[in-house]
């Protein structure tokens, strides 16, 4: 088969690799979410290793997120009155 007739059996489109690309990170990305899930003090993974400490169980209801807003955008030409 000459590079001709494949090409048109399977053309490659500029839809068909962002798809293909946005497949394959969408795996990596469900890994990772996996990875970060994960109660394991050694991951190994695609010839990567990590090791670590998670958090114990017994103190995970003691963990505090700081969830405060961050504003990302300031204003221009605002001044701030005290």
């Amino acid at each position: 088969m000459s590079e001709q007739q494949i090409s048109e059996r399977f053309p490659l489109s500029e839809s068909f690799i962002i798809t293909i690309v946005g497949a394959f990170l969408g795996c990596i990305s469900g890994m990772l979410a996996c990875i970060l899930k994960s109660r394991c003090s050694t991951i190994k993974c695609c010839g990567v290793e990590c090791r670590r400490e998670p958090i114990p169980i017994a103190e995970l209801d003691k963990v505090e997120i700081d969830m405060t807003p961050v504003n990302l955008r300031p204003r221009l030409n605002q001044t701030t009155t005290k």
